[in-house]
């Protein structure tokens, strides 16, 4: 009961960090899907990604069914780079030919500081050691952002009209997905893979394409739509919870249908209330460390701890890790100004801070 008790509270302390001093904008929201409000809701999607890879023997009721949700949450992540990507080339075009200047560093600095950080925490607390090459390991999400990134910039780079360029980076995405699922799901390979999550990469390129027609079609009859949006997503979950162990119908189709309802619903709240306090900035600002640091995080107070009951457990890898992360997060920011003090990762019309 304690562990429910103490599980619950977390989660409540996550919803304050969104709605707490959250502006209605009953005309339409100016701010709708600005820096402020992704940077927020990755804050929040980071924290219930950490409630899925609670080890088994720390996983209570509670945790079980918000980390359910982690899934939104990495197809959020994808969709909030596509966003970025897209429109900063709409509003810089010749920005194709070296985006990769401000974008590999920004994924790769805090992911080569966290191995280091982690090995040196394992050492300093446990005395594993780590090798030199474990620094430079590359998480298998990055990855799989950075195959993104790069499909993104080849299919702008190789074409010039936009159209073109869109079908081949949408196609491309969604035949890798289909590709590496069905291997996967034959055993062929094994190879750690979002095929359904990284479907959010084409959401969020679609959004920032029709970001105004997508504002002004979800601005119309505004509560007859969230209420459509609600009703769609509970009835898409409780067949996604029925039928998920199907292949591919279950969990492939129906679990991307699933992910864009409540995607959508977000999205069509978004549209009249903003979020905007610190809490929520500070968690979005270092999102991106929290999800490098946190497995390590519980591996090391598992190690430590490994009787701590399950909602102790919880709570002290969620505070350890945040606290890590902006640790970590200072470290990079850092880092990345000296990075672009270097003549050949300066980007004329661009600001390196972004």
């Amino acid at each position: 009961m304690v562990d429910y008790i103490l599980t619950s509270l977390l989660l409540l302390g996550l919803l304050f960090s969104v709605v707490y001093k959250a502006k209605a904008h009953p005309d339409g929201n100016q701010y709708f899907f600005d820096k402020m409000n992704t940077n927020a809701m990755r804050g929040f999607w980071c924290i219930i990604v950490i409630l899925v890879h609670v080890p088994a023997a720390y996983q209570n009721k509670i945790q079980d069914m918000a980390g359910s949700f982690a899934y939104i949450g990495v197809t959020f992540f994808f969709l909030t780079s596509a966003f970025g990507l897209t429109t900063g080339l709409k509003n810089n075009p010749n920005g194709k030919y070296c985006f990769w200047r401000r974008r590999f560093p920004a994924l790769l600095i805090p992911s080569f500081l966290a191995n280091l950080f982690v090995a040196g925490m394992l050492l300093l607390l446990t005395g594993e050691k780590k090798s030199i090459g474990s620094i430079f390991h590359i998480n298998s999400w990055v990855m799989w952002l950075m195959f993104c990134y790069v499909v993104f910039w080849l299919s702008h780079i190789l074409c010039d009209n936009s159209n073109i360029c869109e079908f081949i980076q949408d196609a491309v995405i969604i035949l890798t997905s289909l590709v590496l699922y069905f291997l996967r799901n034959g055993e062929i390979i094994d190879i750690s893979f979002w095929p359904t999550e990284i479907w959010g990469f084409i959401w969020g390129s679609l959004l920032a394409r029709h970001l105004t027609k997508f504002v002004a079609f979800t601005g119309q009859q505004w509560l007859k739509k969230c209420i459509l949006t609600c009703i769609a997503a509970l009835f898409l979950g409780i067949l996604y919870l029925k039928f998920k162990t199907i292949v591919f119908w279950g969990e492939y189709l129906l679990k991307i249908g699933l992910g864009i309802a409540i995607t959508l619903f977000i999205l069509q709240l978004n549209i009249r209330f903003s979020i905007s306090n610190k809490y929520a900035a500070f968690l979005g600002s270092i999102s991106f460390e929290i999800y490098l640091i946190h497995d390590a995080v519980m591996s090391v107070i598992g190690t430590l701890f490994p009787q701590a009951p399950s909602g102790i457990f919880i709570i002290v890898s969620v505070v350890t890790s945040i606290v890590t992360a902006y640790i970590i997060h200072k470290c990079v920011v850092i880092l990345i100004a000296q990075v672009y003090k270097i003549r050949w990762f300066q980007v004329k019309g661009t600001n390196p801070a972004e």
